[in-house]
């Protein structure tokens, strides 16, 4: 983890769409695996009904964990950029606070969650032999497109205290 002192070294950088990607997956992957969790202690049943709230059950667990996942967001030194937080009277830090994982999750949480209100609606619109090609669809929609989005979001956001920066590494 690079010191204060040697983050003056980084230049700031805008992100591109693959250094987007590769800090959403940061997010992404343990997520997705603990997502599966209420899945299988709940689905007991062939019943439609339940099967989508067992569904629901996995998606804000997966939101969640993304959640807690996020401090690992400014700690990593990804392969040519890290991630830090500027407060607005002091030195740039690589930790949040809980505040600030709070505010900088609804900026990755949000765009994901009216992927899965969207996902919700067509559920009940849509017959159930198209729906799993369309839910295929959708997870992929949202690992190439949304993620790397909510990141973009979250960097860009205007928080009261602080603000998130993407520098390069020195290295590169």
């Amino acid at each position: 983890m690079a010191s204060p002192v040697a983050l003056s070294a980084y230049s700031r950088i805008e992100l591109t769409w693959q250094q987007k990607m590769s800090a959403y997956w940061l997010l992404f992957w343990p997520a997705f695996g603990l997502s599966f969790i209420p899945i299988l202690l709940l689905m007991r049943t062939e019943n439609a009904s339940e099967l989508l709230w067992v569904s629901l059950c996995g998606q804000f667990v997966f939101l969640g964990v993304q959640g807690l996942f996020l401090p690992r967001l400014v700690r990593k030194d990804f392969r040519n950029f890290v991630i830090t937080v500027t407060p607005n009277d002091g030195p740039q830090r690589r930790s949040l606070s809980r505040n600030e994982v709070l505010r900088i999750a609804v900026w990755i949480c949000t765009p994901q969650l009216v992927i899965i209100l969207l996902s919700l609606s067509l559920s009940y619109s849509i017959p159930a032999e198209h729906l799993r090609g369309i839910s295929t669809l959708l997870l992929w929609f949202r690992i190439l497109y949304v993620g790397p989005l909510s990141i973009q979001l979250a960097l860009n956001a205007r928080y009261p205290s602080f603000r998130l920066q993407a520098y390069q590494s020195p290295l590169i």
